[in-house]
């Protein structure tokens, strides 16, 4: 069960192949991030993204009054285009879980685009956040407006 989830949505004018075509090239998450924490986005694996693809990304990350910059890994554990694309990141700070998804659905002319984040903190992440209530005040809301800015960005690149 998680501590914390969000979730975002938007209508983008273009087919699903088209929007999974970019929310699919980790390469282009720099550009489409909105909370502004990616510094740059690397791929270990070899090849295009599929199920295993291993991605890094340096950030730096403000957390209450402290800045951290790290090397963070993500594995690629659904991945089924053109409909989903879901990451678990290894974040170096004491929080279990934190996976990301990419779900498309054909809406009219276009495509919905949900975009979803579930955070399982562990004991250690509700020591360094005082609990989920404090990971509430100090964190989501930055990680909830950068995915409301991520969605814009991804609408900016698919559409033109």
């Amino acid at each position: 069960m998680a501590d914390w989830h969000e979730s975002k949505d938007t209508l983008i004018n273009a087919a699903p192949e088209e929007v999974f075509a970019v929310v699919g090239d980790f390469l282009k998450h720099r550009e489409l991030a909105g909370s502004g924490e990616l510094v740059e986005v690397r791929m270990v694996t070899d090849g295009p993204t599929a199920l295993g693809s291993v991605i890094e990304a340096d950030e730096a990350v403000d957390v209450g009054d402290q800045h951290a910059e790290y090397t963070a890994r993500a594995m690629v554990v659904t991945y089924d285009p053109p409909t989903t694309l879901s990451w678990v990141n290894a974040p170096p700070f004491p929080v279990r879980r934190v996976q990301w998804w990419f779900h498309l659905s054909p809406e009219g002319p276009g495509t919905r685009v949900v975009n979803e984040v579930e955070v399982d903190l562990g004991e250690g992440g509700r020591s360094m956040f005082g609990g989920v209530e404090g990971f509430e005040a100090i964190r989501a809301p930055d990680i909830s407006k950068g995915m409301a800015t991520t969605l814009e960005n991804l609408r900016r690149a698919v559409e033109g």
